[in-house]
């Protein structure tokens, strides 16, 4: 193959590595301040998430890396497989079967395998802290769609979707019940089998926004209760002439009148952290101190109130990848006293780079990034062609094990960054750092008044 005068061993840091790697994990706990304790001290954590449904022939051989690499592409993660590649954490996604209650036939959902938890629980029971993701993709848990004369009824799909990776509605019945069904099959699915998540990931990159009849009816019942039942009052506020809520609820475009636009964002904003709210009361249903969290596409835009969305959370994460200092810096706020993750970085191609990025969250308060993405697509019928694998990394490229995108002695690179690390650690991963409170900062971010 082309690729393979790329790659390099890589053997000899992993290896280094190896001794060390079937020892027992440290103690785990969060950090009262923020953050998380590893061995009762304050600790940054490098992990991965294990996405889609585990099956034994993720882990067929394929060419492009050595005999002595093989390990990293034909083993299970376990506990002794993830520390040796320096990672302290680790997550994944539970089965899809709660939809089979609804589509039994295979040809109706994309989730065509089985999830295999004699291979799941390699990563779920290894010892080490986990999480849960609960992506509501159409190839995941998102791929129910209406079908005429069966459930679930229409009023749970809103036409055209209620945004990014949110299939169902947030303001029917019908369609929470699908996100409550959701989160409590998993979370009861992972209890059965032993697994204990330190939290669970209720929605990744949600962007919520309905204009059903149903929204709209409720849009116009939360403005009666923001001018106390008068129109009148609303129309005076925002120089209108709609004469009732329905009308104004009615709108074309939400940013005819400015202020209809900051309501119907307020709105948004409430409805989507109704979502976490039903999140996190399902799941306690099934595990009473079960930590919640959800990764946002960023800190605005009208996506999300990232503040009041948290206020729920157990668990702060960034934006997908971590994205720029200041949000970083925003979300530290956000997040005193609770964690702060990033749940998808993208590491790059070489050891600097992988190097590089954990040093950048770790010195940006970031305390733990999980590496996105642990996979090979090989139920991709073109990474099996003679040019696959490399025509495979310039459309996936953060495929991290496709070694013609990432060849392994890239990930070494993880390990480095990791002794640097744990050589400061103490200095810089403790929050409480006695700073007086008249030192402190604070900065004025209003979501509202965006233009």
């Amino acid at each position: 193959m082309k690729f393979q005068s790329r790659l390099l061993s890589g053997l000899s840091a992993l290896a280094a590595a190896g001794a060390a790697a079937s020892s027992a994990p440290p103690s785990f706990s969060f950090d009262p301040a923020g953050g998380f304790r590893l061995d009762g001290r304050p600790g940054y954590m490098l992990g991965t998430v294990i996405y889609h449904q585990p099956h034994e022939k993720d882990y067929r051989h394929t060419e492009g890396y050595s005999d002595d690499d093989a390990w990293i592409y034909e083993t299970p993660p376990d506990r002794a497989y993830l520390q040796r590649l320096g990672f302290d954490t680790v997550g994944g996604e539970v089965s899809y079967d709660w939809m089979k209650r609804f589509r039994p036939e295979p040809r109706y959902w994309q989730a065509h395998r089985a999830h295999d938890w004699s291979i799941a629980t390699n990563w779920w029971c290894s010892g080490l802290p986990t999480i849960a993701d609960f992506t509501c993709a159409r190839w995941s848990h998102g791929a129910l769609s209406f079908v005429e004369g069966r459930e679930p009824a229409a009023a749970a799909f809103p036409e055209g979707g209620a945004g990014h990776f949110m299939p169902y509605s947030l303001v029917t019945p019908e369609g929470r019940a699908l996100y409550a069904m959701m989160w409590r099959a998993g979370a009861e699915e992972l209890k059965a089998h032993g697994a204990a998540p330190y939290a669970y990931e209720l929605f990744n990159e949600p962007t919520w926004e309905e204009r059903t009849p149903a929204a709209r009816a409720l849009f116009a019942r939360s403005l009666s209760a923001v001018f106390r039942g008068d129109p009148a009052a609303m129309d005076s506020a925002w120089g209108s002439r709609y004469g009732s809520f329905e009308a104004a609820a009615a709108f074309r475009h939400p940013y005819e009148c400015p202020g209809l636009g900051v309501e119907w964002l307020k709105f948004r904003e409430r409805v989507f952290a109704s979502g976490i709210a039903l999140g996190k009361k399902t799941i306690r249903e099934v595990v009473p101190d079960a930590v919640v969290c959800f990764q946002p596409v960023g800190i605005s835009f009208g996506y999300v109130n990232v503040l009041a969305a948290n206020r729920e959370c157990g668990v702060v994460m960034t934006p997908t990848g971590g994205h720029d200092a200041f949000e970083t810096l925003l979300l530290r706020a956000i997040s005193d006293g609770k964690p702060l993750i990033d749940g998808e970085t993208y590491f790059g191609h070489t050891r600097d780079s992988h190097r590089a990025k954990a040093l950048l969250h770790f010195s940006r308060g970031i305390d733990a990034s999980y590496y996105f993405k642990w996979d090979r697509r090989l139920d991709d019928p073109r990474f099996d062609r003679p040019d696959g694998p490399e025509r495979m990394a310039e459309t996936f490229p953060y495929m991290a094990l496709n070694p013609a995108a990432t060849p392994p002695s890239a990930f070494a690179g993880l390990l480095d960054a990791k002794r640097e690390i744990g050589a400061v650690a103490d200095l810089f991963c403790p929050r409480a750092r006695r700073m007086p409170d008249a030192e402190r900062v604070a900065v004025l971010f209003s979501l509202p008044t965006e233009r």
